[in-house]
């Protein structure tokens, strides 16, 4: 259990003057984890791993809870290139307004080891959501290149 912050600003702008208007309340979070490592004889690895938060908003009453699963698969093609796929579904009830949410997204890619501490690597994936709310729906394709340096 964690009790953190929630921060809304707003800006607007009244006679060629900006103003910011900034709200902060307090939000205890709970939430439980686990999950499961599999490492096969070809080297490859299965991570499955299942989270449960609740968000309570201290000022406003209103409540938040998710449920979320990921599968994430990593198999070696080369010495220094692996393949990497995943997918993820999250479940979101919203107290104060009786509505869900249901959150699906997948990704493949590729991860070059480059030098002992450089990382090369590339995803595309797709994302969707659901909801009982249509102006919180959508479906999105994404890709991520990044480079990752490890200072020692």
């Amino acid at each position: 259990r964690q009790v953190t912050d929630e921060t809304s600003e707003f800006d607007f702008l009244f006679d060629g003057v900006t103003y910011t208007i900034e709200d902060t309340s307090a939000v205890e979070v709970s939430d439980v984890r686990g999950g499961y490592t599999r490492r096969f004889s070809d080297t490859s690895t299965l991570n499955l791993s299942a989270v449960a938060t609740r968000s309570d908003n201290l000022k406003t009453d209103s409540r938040e809870g998710r449920v979320a699963f990921n599968a994430d698969y990593r198999r070696p093609v080369t010495g220094q290139i692996d393949f990497t796929a995943g997918t993820r579904v999250a479940y979101i009830d919203y107290k104060d307004n009786d509505t869900q949410d249901e959150i699906i997204g997948v990704d493949v890619g590729l991860s070059c080891q480059l030098l002992s501490d450089l990382d090369l690597s590339g995803k595309i994936g797709h994302n969707r959501r659901n909801s009982d709310v249509g102006s919180r729906e959508y479906a999105e394709n994404w890709v991520l290149v990044s480079l990752e340096y490890q200072i020692r």
